[in-house]
């Protein structure tokens, strides 16, 4: 026999319907059995069997024997073994095997609390499968509304096929075609997922955040409070981690801020970079594509170290390039290879084939291993120490090998010293070119050791030529060399320097004109002024020969003891002012100064 009635909020269909002396009822066959619900439309329960006691408000309900839970607002059903309702205390319970489905999802428990009142439904050690492929597991689930808007906490799990996710609660909302749009989670949250060509990426945060577009594309994601992102050898580590995929592209914009830590291969090999923000584009599979690093950055690669204000990467430009920026008042540094670089703006490429920077330049080479000698300044410097340059301007290839400064170029190493318009060191052939307005100050005997200006030689040119391998130096153009005995000006000099760092001899030639003191004069010191086609000075033999190749050479005493001498050689010893005639075989005509 089929029956129904309602007794004022409970409502039933059944095939058996005893009534009891209490009020309640035994009903068999169960076709509907409607359990009301503040605010919503009443859950409908299926059974074989049912005990109720009670009246309203305060009626218990017990259902039993192939149960099964329809809630029409969420679209979810739930199969249990038992069912037990409290009007009183406003809950519906189940413990045992419970199964329901819905949503496009499935999935199994070990417990439910099914909220009258207003309040939550929950499910205890629920196990969820989605039609995606993706199981989830967790101490407890949620209904915040259906399987459309569901919370699980306590050792939360999900897992498809290589990618998987681990929180200690996650939240998941999903639109009215089931398809999931949102999610967070919270508390030591981990994820690896596939990014293409299947290449896993880890990770890791205390909150993590993600959308979906409509066609289950991730779109944005953010992670909190120890973040951090890992792929194929790159990594990122920061307070705050946030990414959001282009509109109309593959391309991802990924910023991170709080204390940024970052390794990418770059130019073949591991990079580090630490900064306080960092804003960059990646590809579909998270490759970097270009990033800027702001606030008290650190970069750190195979052979290359730097610091600076703000630092861009653009591993897409040739073999990729990497520009530094200084502060106000703090410029951007670089260290690579024997090459320290300070300045306004350094821009490099990971290969090391290229280094520019620009304003305030100050950069300083340091000595090879083992005593090895500087690029270009063997011999003009010496190699065992480090060399500073300062200039407006630097440009380098082969990793600082060659170099070349302009624009109020100084170099120095202790009292030796270079000036120029430009600079340019020629690395492994061991050469310098310097031009405009060139000096350089050289000791002129380093085994003594030079203490003050009197023991230092100086050459002003406007060309500097040197070879580092024969250890010459050639000037050019309005050359002027100045020592503690006076001055010469010629066309040309040749400088020749010692292996012990000193002066090995001095070669002058076009248009020679000398001016020394002359040590034999009493008094008011006198001079001594010469002309040649050319002049060699010999320091270690205190000796300066003039040459007339084309006309004669001519040496004129002046002051008191005034004269002029000429001949094809003229001799002079700066040590005691002896001129000597040398006449070829016959023996040389001798004229003293004292």
């Amino acid at each position: 026999m089929r029956l129904s009635g309602t007794e004022q909020t409970l409502e039933f269909e059944a095939g058996v319907v005893e009534p009891r002396p209490d009020g309640g009822f035994h009903l068999e066959q169960i076709e509907r059995l409607g359990i009301a619900r503040k605010g919503k439309p009443p859950l409908v329960v299926q059974a074989r069997g049912a005990e109720i006691e009670g009246s309203a408000d305060g009626r218990k309900i017990v259902a039993q024997d192939e149960v099964v839970v329809t809630d029409p607002e969420a679209g979810l059903v739930l199969h249990l073994p038992r069912l037990e309702v409290d009007e009183g205390d406003g809950l519906a319970t189940s413990e045992g095997e419970i199964v329901f489905e819905g949503a496009g999802a499935r999935g199994r428990a070990s417990g439910l609390i099914y909220g009258l009142s207003g309040q939550p439904s929950r499910l205890q050690q629920p196990v969820l499968e989605h039609d995606t492929g993706s199981v989830v597991r967790g101490q407890e689930m949620v209904f915040l509304d259906g399987l459309h808007d569901v919370e699980l906490s306590g050792s939360v799990e999900a897992d498809r096929g290589d990618e998987r996710f681990r929180s200690a609660r996650l939240r998941m909302k999903r639109d009215e075609q089931d398809r999931l749009r949102w999610a967070e989670a919270a508390g030591a949250v981990t994820a690896r997922v596939l990014t293409p060509p299947a290449v896993p990426a880890d990770l890791a945060a205390e909150r993590l955040e993600a959308q979906w577009d409509e066609q289950r594309a991730l779109e944005r994601f953010s992670l909190e409070d120890q973040a951090s992102i890992s792929r194929a050898g790159q990594s990122l580590s920061a307070e705050h981690i946030e990414a959001r995929r282009g509109t109309g592209n593959a391309l991802w914009g990924l910023t991170a801020t709080g204390t940024v830590f970052a390794q990418t291969v770059f130019g073949g090999g591991p990079t580090w970079i630490r900064s306080e923000s960092l804003a960059a584009t990646l590809g579909p599979a998270l490759e970097l594509r270009a990033a800027r690093a702001e606030g008290h950055v650190r970069f750190e690669s195979p052979d290359a170290r730097a610091e600076a204000d703000r630092a861009e990467f653009d591993p897409a430009s040739g073999p990729g390039e990497i520009r530094l920026f200084g502060a106000e008042n703090r410029k951007a540094r670089m260290a690579r290879g024997r090459t320290r670089v300070a300045a306004e703006r350094i821009s490099t490429n990971v290969l090391g084939s290229a280094l520019v920077a620009r304003g305030r330049v100050e950069a300083t080479l340091m000595p090879g291993e083992a005593g090895a000698p500087a690029p270009g300044v063997d011999g003009l410097f010496r190699t065992e120490e480090a060399i500073h340059f300062v200039s407006d301007e630097l440009d380098g290839e082969s990793a600082g090998e060659r170099l070349v400064f302009r624009n109020g170029v100084r170099a120095w190493q202790g009292e030796r010293n270079l000036s120029a318009d430009t600079v340019e060191l020629g690395g492994a052939s061991r050469t310098l070119a310097a031009r405009g307005n060139v000096t350089t100050r050289v000791p002129r005997d380093a085994v003594r050791g030079a203490q003050s200006e009197t023991d230092f030689v100086q050459v002003a040119a406007e060309r500097l030529d040197y070879d580092g391998a024969r250890r010459l130096a050639q000037y050019s153009d309005d050359v002027r060399l100045t020592l503690l005995e006076g001055w010469l000006e010629a066309h040309e000099l040749e400088l020749v320097l010692a292996e012990t760092g000193g002066i090995e001899s001095i070669v002058a030639s076009g248009n020679v004109r000398i001016e020394f003191s002359d040590p034999g004069s009493t008094g008011t010191p006198q001079l001594v002024a010469g002309t040649a086609d050319r002049v060699r000075f010999d320091p270690a033999e205190h000796t300066v020969r003039l040459f007339g190749d084309e006309r004669p050479a001519t040496v004129r005493r002046l002051g008191p003891r005034g004269g002029t001498t000429s001949g094809r050689v003229l001799r002079y010893r700066l040590d005691t002012g002896t001129l000597e005639v040398e006449s070829g075989e016959q023996a040389p005509a001798r004229i003293r100064g004292r």
